[in-house]
C-alpha cells in the first residue's frame, strides 16, 4: 500500500459518512458508534484519551459502567470495520485511528444544510448532555469557519522527499528499517511542508531529497544508518546512525527518536524551512505552526513579539486555533516574568487564552503543556501544573516542549533529580528544533535544584553561547560563576544583563519580584552582594 494512501475516509461536513478506499459506504447505523467516530476523528492526530471519550458519551453512567460501555462500543466498531479493523488503535489510555490509512474529509460541497452550507456531522444526535454540548460547539465553530472561509492559497514549489526502499542485511531488519524511514518522512512532511513520494523518477520540483535507511547486524547490535541524498546531484548531504539490540531493535525508542529528529531537521534545513526568516504565512497547519513558533518565538522579550501576537490572533483555520491561543498564552507568560512594557493585564489574558485552548483541543500535547506552564508560572499551582504536564507527556511522549515543561513542574514540586532526567530527554529530542538554548536553560535550572552546579554551569554556558540575548542563562551564569570564584566572568554576565535590561542592578536582582526563583531556592543569591556591577 502506498505510504500516504488512505484506506478509509471519514466525512464530517454534512452527514457523517465512512467510506473504504474503493468507494464503498461502510457508515455504521448505530448513532453511538457514529458519535465515537466523530470524537476520534476530530482529535489531534486522530487520537483521544479514553477518559475524554467516555466522559462525552457516557457522562451519566458510573465510571465502571461507562468504561464497560466504551469497551463494548469499540468492539462493535472493530467488528463493523471488518478487514479494515486495524485502522483503530487502542491502549489503556487512548483511542486513535491510523493517520496513514484514515482521512478526515471536511471539504465544503454545496447542496447540504441551509442555503447549501453543510452542517458538521449533520443529523447526528446523542442523548448525553456532554456530547450534546461538544457537538453544538463543534457545529457552531464549523458554521463560523464556513462563513468566513477564504479560498486556500495555492501551494507552489513544495519540496519533495523520496523514501527509498531500505537496504537491510537480513529480512528480519526490514520492519524496523521501514518504521524508521516512515517516521523520518512523516516529520519532514509535517515540519517542512514537503510532499512525500515513493518513486525517485517521478515528476516533481527541482528541490528534492531522498532518504535511505541501511541496517546491518554487528555482533549483538544492529547499526542503522540514515542518508539524505540530493536527487539532482546524486550527492549525500547528511548521514547519521544509531545502534539497537539485535534481539529487540526497537527496545530504546529514544535513540530512534533522536536519529529521526536529526534527519528530519537536516532535511527541513536543506529545504530552507528552518530559517528564522522563513515566511510565517506558508502552510499554516497545526504542526507547521508549532515548528514555526519554536523558530520565531524565542522564549524571551524581543521587539517583534507584538507582531507575532498579531499573527497568532489571525484566523489560520480550525486545525491551529487552539495552538494559536496556547502560544498567545505562553507569550504573555514571558511578558509577565520579564515585566515587559506589554505585561499589563497579561496574566489574566494568559489564563483566559489557556482555558479557551484547552476547551478547543484538550487532547493536544503542546496545548496542554502550555496551559500547564500558565498554571505553574502565573497561578502558583505546581500540583495542578504537574498533573497537566503528566497528561501532555502521556499524549505525546516524544514532544520536547511537553517534556521540558514536565521537567519544570517536577523541579517545582520538589523532585529535582526526576526533573533533571526528564529535562535531558527533552534536550535530546529537541535536536530538530531551533532555539535549543531554551532547553539548555531548563537543564541548567533543573541541575541547580539537583545540586549539580558544574552541570548547571555547562548548560547555562551553552545556552548563553547559542542565544547571547536570552536572559535566564545569563542570570544563572552570574550566580554560578560567582559561586565558582570567577569574578571576571561574573562581572561580564552582570554587564550583559545590564545591557539587556537598562534598569538592572544588583539590588533589582535581589528583589523578590525578579525572576530568579531557582537561584533563591538553591541559596545562590550571594552575587547580589558582590559589588561587581
Amino acid at each position: 500500500m502506498d505510504f500516504y494512501n488512505n484506506s478509509i475516509t471519514l466525512r464530517l461536513a454534512g452527514p457523517l459518512v465512512l467510506t473504504r478506499g474503493d468507494g464503498c459506504d461502510i457508515t455504521p447505523a448505530p448513532a453511538k458508534i457514529r458519535a465515537l467516530l466523530a470524537l476520534i476523528g476530530t482529535g489531534p492526530q486522530m487520537s483521544r484519551p479514553r477518559a475524554f471519550v467516555q466522559d462525552k458519551l457516557w457522562s451519566t453512567s458510573s465510571q465502571s459502567k461507562g468504561a464497560a460501555s466504551l469497551r463494548q462500543a469499540l468492539s462493535s466498531l472493530r467488528r463493523h470495520l471488518g478487514p479494515e479493523a486495524s485502522v483503530l488503535r487502542t491502549n489503556g489510555t487512548a483511542i486513535s485511528f491510523d493517520p496513514k490509512r484514515v482521512k478526515i474529509d471536511l471539504r465544503i460541497n454545496q447542496g447540504h444544510g441551509v442555503g447549501g452550507v453543510p452542517e458538521f456531522a449533520e443529523g447526528l444526535d446523542q442523548d448525553d448532555p456532554e456530547f450534546e454540548d461538544w457537538l453544538r460547539e463543534r457545529r457552531q465553530e464549523f458554521a463560523r469557519l464556513v462563513k468566513t472561509a477564504k479560498p486556500p492559497a495555492p501551494v507552489s514549489n513544495r519540496p519533495t522527499l523520496v523514501t527509498l526502499i531500505p537496504s537491510c542485511q537480513t529480512q528480519s531488519l526490514r520492519a524496523s528499517s521501514e518504521i524508521l524511514t516512515a517516521d523520518i518522512a512523516a516529520q519532514v512532511a509535517r515540519f517542512g511542508n514537503a510532499v512525500v513520494q515513493l518513486d525517485p523518477n517521478a515528476n516533481g520540483p527541482h528541490d528534492r531529497l531522498a532518504v535511505q535507511v541501511r541496517s546491518a547486524a554487528l555482533g549483538e547490535y544492529v547499526r542503522y544508518q540514515v542518508s539524505l541524498i540530493e536527487i539532482a546531484s546524486k550527492s549525500v548531504i547528511w548521514t547519521g546512525d544509531c545502534d539497537g539490540a539485535l534481539n529487540d531493535p526497537l527496545a530504546n525508542p529514544d535513540l530512534f527518536s533522536e536519529l529521526t529528529a536529526n534527519a528530519a531537521f537536516e532535511a527541513v534545513r536543506h529545504f530552507g524551512r528552518a530559517s528564522p526568516n522563513a515566511d510565517l504565512n506558508i502552510a499554516p497547519y497545526q504542526d507547521r505552526l508549532a515548528y514555526q513558533m519554536y523558530a520565531h518565538f524565542p522564549f524571551r522579550v524581543t521587539s517583534d513579539m507584538g507582531d507575532i501576537d498579531k499573527w497568532l490572533a489571525a484566523d489560520h483555520g480550525p486545525s491551529s486555533a487552539a495552538l494559536q491561543l496556547a502560544w498567545r498564552a505562553r507569550l504573555r507568560v514571558v511578558w509577565c516574568l520579564e515585566r515587559s512594557a506589554d505585561h499589563a493585564n497579561a496574566s489574566q489574558q494568559a489564563q483566559e487564552f489557556a482555558r479557551k485552548a484547552m476547551t478547543l483541543d484538550p487532547g493536544n500535547a503542546t496545548v496542554v503543556a502550555l496551559a500547564s506552564e500558565v498554571a505553574l508560572q502565573l497561578q502558583s499551582q505546581p500540583d495542578v501544573a504537574e498533573e497537566m504536564a503528566k497528561i501532555s507527556v502521556r499524549l505525546d511522549p516524544n514532544n520536547p516542549y511537553a517534556l521540558a515543561n514536565f521537567a519544570q513542574t517536577l523541579v517545582r514540586c520538589g523532585k529535582p533529580s526526576e526533573g533533571l532526567a526528564v529535562a535531558h530527554k527533552a534536550l535530546r529530542l529537541s535536536v530538530g528544533h531551533p532555539n535549543r538554548s531554551w532547553w539548555h536553560s531548563i537543564c541548567a535550572m533543573a541541575a541547580i535544584q539537583a545540586g549539580d552546579m558544574t552541570l548547571a554551569r555547562k548548560h547555562a554556558e551553552i545556552a548563553h553561547f547559542q542565544a547571547p540575548d536570552f536572559r535566564p542563562p545569563l542570570r544563572f551564569l552570574a550566580a554560578l560563576r560567582f559561586r565558582a570564584g570567577d569574578e571576571i566572568g561574573t562581572a561580564r554576565a552582570l554587564q550583559d544583563l545590564k545591557a539587556l535590561e537598562p534598569d538592572f542592578s544588583l539590588a533589582r536582582m535581589a528583589d523578590h519580584s525578579y525572576p530568579v526563583a531557582s537561584l533563591r531556592d538553591a541559596s545562590l543569591m550571594g552575587v547580589t552582594n558582590s559589588g561587581l556591577l
